[in-house]
């Protein structure tokens, strides 16, 4: 599927891939022990299952998004982006919190574009950044 293609990809990038050209998983023992060069190396974070799946998503969703960006121009991209909202809302998806202001019905998809750019541009930290200057405080 893509996302083992892409995961694939990116271990051959980093040259952590076994013969078969699959991602190997190391734990900071296993690349130590393998690679003196790396004897320095420390432990950056602790991931779990759920935190690891996570970070796979996110790298997942900005490679897709990337390659939709680079594939599109900007008038095509907007009317799969129409089409992707239209068979969300036939499959009754929901989304919690979303802001009364946002838009997109009948085919409007400014709101969805203008994030989905700035999250292609400036990945997840920086728009999240980017919504805190924003966000309004309640008093719930």
């Amino acid at each position: 599927n893509w996302m083992s293609k892409e995961l694939a990809g990116l271990g051959g990038d980093f040259n952590v891939v076994d013969g078969a050209g699959k991602p190997l998983a190391y734990s900071t023992t296993d690349l130590i022990s393998s690679s003196p060069e790396h004897a320095s190396t420390r432990v950056a974070a602790y991931l779990d299952k759920k935190a690891s799946r996570q970070v796979v998503s996110q790298i997942s969703l900005l490679c897709r998004l990337r390659s939709l960006f680079a594939k599109k121009d900007e008038a095509k991209f907007r009317e799969t982006l129409s089409e992707a909202i239209g068979r969300s809302r036939k499959l009754a998806d929901v989304w919690e919190k979303r802001p009364e202001w946002w838009e997109d019905e009948g085919g409007n998809v400014d709101h969805s574009f203008l994030l989905l750019d700035a999250l292609n541009k400036n990945g997840f930290a920086n728009v999240l950044i980017a919504k805190a200057d924003f966000d309004v405080p309640t008093s719930e």
